[in-house]
């Protein structure tokens, strides 16, 4: 756009931002931020900010990412701290993450991400018992964690999967094997026929494949 003389906005820039976020394309982040401001000056918006710290977190850059968010000139959202706390996780930044947790969980006391965030953070030091601290501090609050849900379809018939979903063993182990026979009898049709094994039982054949 820039070459061609089409002057960029407020949305051309927060895209270019995103990409650089999602390819750890530090520098060029740095230089369009600048851009926006210096030479097209246009203010950037928390969204802007919220993908330089994202960018700069993703990248290692946490205290760079803290000063970027001091300088805001309006008030940082939850999800820019939540991000910085995502970065610290990774990172290993126990001080920074026990402090922007504690932030959050006071500004969002029902959000279940933030004391997610924040407990593993203290998994990632092996700090078991503040862990289990904010675990517990979650139960005696009432907040429940989201469930993370999957689904699979299988001849047309869709199954889903919920995390901490309470299912006996014999009811897992007949699910198991449930799938594995669909999965063998729709390639088994296809491809034992095709392998030339004398002597070999239908049972002996499903090994082999």
């Amino acid at each position: 756009m820039m070459c061609s003389g089409v002057q960029p906005n407020k949305v051309t820039f927060l895209g270019a931002l995103s990409a650089c976020s999602h390819g750890g394309l530090v520098e060029e982040g740095r230089k369009l931020f600048d851009e926006m401001r210096d030479k097209y000056h246009l203010d950037p918006d928390v969204d802007h900010y919220g993908c330089m710290v994202d960018l700069l977190g993703r990248a290692g850059y946490l205290e760079e990412a803290v000063k970027l968010i001091e300088e805001m000139p309006m008030e940082p959202s939850p999800s820019i701290w939540g991000a910085l706390l995502g970065a610290c996780v990774i990172h290993k930044n126990l001080e920074l993450g026990e402090y922007i947790g504690n932030q959050l969980v006071n500004l969002q006391p029902d959000h279940s991400g933030w004391y997610s965030l924040l407990a593993n953070v203290h998994l990632e030091h092996r700090k078991w018992d503040k862990a289990a601290s904010v675990r517990k501090s979650m139960k005696m609050k009432g907040i429940d964690k989201i469930p993370g849900v999957s689904w699979i379809e299988v001849n047309g018939l869709i199954r889903d999967f919920v995390t901490s979903e309470s299912l006996s063993d014999w009811e897992l182990c007949e699910m198991m094997d449930s799938v594995w026979r669909h999965i063998v009898s729709s390639i088994y049709d296809h491809k034992v026929d095709n392998f030339n094994i004398s002597g070999c039982g239908e049972g002996l054949k499903g090994v082999v494949l």
